[in-house]
């Protein structure tokens, strides 16, 4: 799939740059930075989503110690 945008001169030369310095093409900057942002959006939701159910009363979610998950796994004394 082909896509295109515009941007400034500066920042064409921003992205380019960047992408240069780490080695990797324009379009994978663009779409990591893409991808980036959406999970950012996605872990907001899901967070507020959880402030809600938690000020409405709902049940609290179980949480683990470390240890706890190293035995369920059969890696207790392993790490």
């Amino acid at each position: 799939m082909y896509v295109s945008m515009r941007v400034t001169p500066d920042e064409k030369e921003i992205i380019t740059r960047y992408a240069e310095a780490h080695g990797v093409s324009v379009s994978k900057v663009v779409r990591d930075a893409f991808f980036e942002k959406l999970e950012d959006e996605m872990d907001i939701r899901d967070y507020k989503a959880y402030l809600k159910r938690k000020s409405a009363g709902e049940g609290k979610p179980k949480s683990y110690t470390h240890e706890e998950i190293l035995a369920e796994f059969g890696l207790a004394g392993e790490v």
